[in-house]
């Protein structure tokens, strides 16, 4: 599509798709090789993290971020198992790795206005996060129900708001833009079975994991121990999950993965019938999956060559 400015405000809908959305990344490079500023942000899950980043001012970082992720280090800040009531991670090291790169400050405070996508898990519905503080909006626009923890916020109980609207484009609009540029991550969601897989190694690709357990008496105390010795077998067993010899194998990530992502894309393909973009990006990432967090340059490549063939300027 033909990108005429005239003075027109720009706003951004960063959709939802776990690893996918690095290609966001991609997305902003060549906005900005072709001289387009953005002047509204809004992000839903991973979109959440890199429109927050964004808007933040802090972009740079997150790529430098991105492109040195590997297996290891994926599995250190996504295997934090911590057994709370709510969910299987707590979250707290990929708040502080967040918090390294982006100080304490309020969303509505940014450079570029931005807004949070989440979900309330108690009434269904849509929270739209314009308040409080940026690294928790992003947390809580990401945080996938029964794996991460859900954060409470007043009376909310809030989780990834891709359960709702994964691709914010109605709230872009709302914001004030004149123009919104969209990203759906999830166009075609199926893998294939034939990614490239780091091959088995005599060396872990998981860190050594913590186990937590809140003691709240001798008997749990006892049992934190025994989650301590769980917790290295369940290394182990992750990193089967996690590396694969064969094609066409599937993990507990990729059924979960695109159970999620495939729910997604309907609800994206359907809002899009009464909230269309006037520019949309659809990257071919359906080769990536949910939890390839490692394939960040991959993705900002592909992200960036979808926006280049659809902004015409």
């Amino acid at each position: 599509m033909r990108f005429t400015r005239k003075k027109k405000t720009v706003g951004l809908a960063l959709g939802g798709g776990a690893a996918r959305g690095w290609a966001h990344l991609g997305v902003f490079q060549a906005l900005k090789e072709k001289g387009i500023q953005v002047d509204y942000v809004a992000g839903t899950s991973i979109g959440a993290l890199v429109g927050g980043f964004y808007a933040a001012g802090n972009l740079d970082q997150l790529v430098a971020l991105a492109l040195k992720l590997d297996w290891r280090q994926v599995g250190y800040y996504f295997f934090e198992i911590s057994f709370p009531k709510e969910g299987l991670v707590d979250g707290k090291k990929i708040v502080e790795l967040f918090r390294q790169h982006v100080k304490r400050q309020d969303l509505r405070s940014l450079p570029v206005p931005f807004r949070a996508i989440a979900t309330d898990v108690m009434t269904g519905e849509e929270v739209v996060l314009q308040d409080g503080d940026v690294v928790d909006a992003i947390r809580a626009s990401m945080a996938i129900p029964g794996i991460f923890t859900p954060v409470r916020r007043k009376t909310q109980l809030l989780v990834d708001g891709g359960l709702v609207n994964p691709m914010p484009v109605n709230v872009v609009r709302q914001m004030g833009a004149d123009v919104v540029i969209a990203v759906d991550l999830n166009f075609r969601f199926p893998t294939d079975g034939k990614n490239k897989r780091p091959s088995k190694t005599s060396t872990p690709v998981i860190a050594p994991m913590e186990v937590h357990v809140e003691p709240s008496n001798a008997i749990v105390q006892s049992m934190n121990a025994q989650f301590q010795k769980l917790g290295n077998k369940f290394i182990k067993a992750a990193q089967e999950w996690l590396v694969r010899d064969k094609p066409g194998t599937i993990n507990i990530f990729d059924i979960l993965g695109n159970s999620i992502l495939i729910a997604q894309s309907q609800i994206t393909q359907a809002r899009l019938l009464t909230e269309p973009a006037d520019i949309l990006i659809r990257p071919e990432l359906g080769h990536i999956s949910y939890m390839e967090f490692f394939r960040a340059r991959e993705a900002m490549e592909l992200g960036y060559r979808a926006a280049m063939e659809q902004i015409k300027i």
